[in-house]
């Protein structure tokens, strides 16, 4: 049996003072994108080959994909809180896995997910293992470690749909049917190719799936990474109402009030500062002052 030392396979040598970090903004949603993650992307790959894959049910859930979960090494704590302050939210590790087995911690083992060839050609045939654009409620990161495809992220065309698994109805036998749906229901607003090496971070209810009409190599694995984060913003908004001191409370009561009515998304929304001030002078707000009130005669001395 081979040894592996997953702290040289899995290094980085990123410093937040030249990492080359791309984001872009859609509304509400973000997408990061991070080329040449790792220093060496042959060792991650060799890896992930030599891993054993399972395409039970409870695993790969409605993705038409082979599944292996190994130890990894967590990406950089640093790295993290720099993309969270380029988008404006609190980002954080997951600490268990958002499907079986839930009991597994996340900072020491990882997923890696497998469309083989054969995957490939049943996706060109046969409707059903098409998989349409769709939501998470996790940040979704992944690294692509070979060619294959990459991912599309779209626009909803409809009304807002409540649940993150809702998706309008369809009644789809061929390909040509599910390229109708999709253009019927959705707008592709951008697209990332899925080349080797590179890292992207998105936001989980960014409308999102695998980027099929665009695949090359097709003889080879597509295989990516998967790591699992969570935006944690409004419960450490909450968290810290009560910890920071009676000069910021106000701050972080009108965030959290912000973020929890879809007012603002980012917490340096200059609104919040904006309420603040049109409170304090008796001012109309956003919120019916009695909102932050109920907050505020909690404490002595506000």
């Amino acid at each position: 049996m081979k040894i592996h030392d997953i702290s040289k396979i899995f290094k980085t040598s990123h410093e937040e003072k030249d990492i080359n970090i791309n984001i872009k903004f859609f509304g509400d949603n973000w997408l990061v994108e991070i080329e040449n993650f790792y220093d060496d992307i042959e060792a991650v790959h060799s890896y992930a080959q030599s891993c054993n894959y399972t395409n039970h049910s409870s695993i790969i859930q409605m993705q038409h994909i082979i599944r292996s979960f190994a130890p990894i090494i967590n990406i950089d704590d640093c790295m993290v809180e720099h993309i969270s302050t380029l988008v404006g939210r609190k980002i954080v590790r997951e600490t268990a896995m958002p499907f079986p087995p839930t009991t597994n911690k996340l900072d020491s083992l990882g997923i890696f997910s497998i469309i083989t060839p054969e995957i490939f050609e049943k996706c060109k045939k046969e409707t059903n293992n098409y998989v349409p654009p769709h939501r998470d409620d996790f940040v979704n990161c992944q690294i692509y470690l070979s060619g294959g495809c990459g991912t599309s992220f779209y626009e909803y065309k409809g009304e807002e749909l409540e649940g993150l698994s809702d998706m309008p109805s369809k009644n789809l036998e061929t390909p040509e049917d599910y390229e109708k749906y999709v253009n019927e229901n959705w707008n592709e607003i951008c697209h990332v190719d899925g080349n080797p090496n590179t890292l992207i971070m998105f936001n989980g209810q960014f409308h999102h799936a695998v980027d099929f009409k665009r695949q090359y190599d097709r003889d080879k694995n597509r295989i990516i990474q998967n790591i699992f984060y969570a935006d944690v913003t409004s419960q450490l908004t909450y968290d810290l109402i009560d910890k920071v001191d009676d000069n910021d409370r106000l701050n972080y009561i009108i965030l959290h009030e912000f973020l929890n009515n879809n007012i603002v998304w980012r917490t340096d929304d200059p609104k919040i500062q904006q309420e603040k001030d049109n409170y304090l002078q008796g001012k109309e707000t956003i919120l019916p002052s009695e909102t932050y009130y109920q907050h505020i005669r909690r404490y002595d001395g506000i």
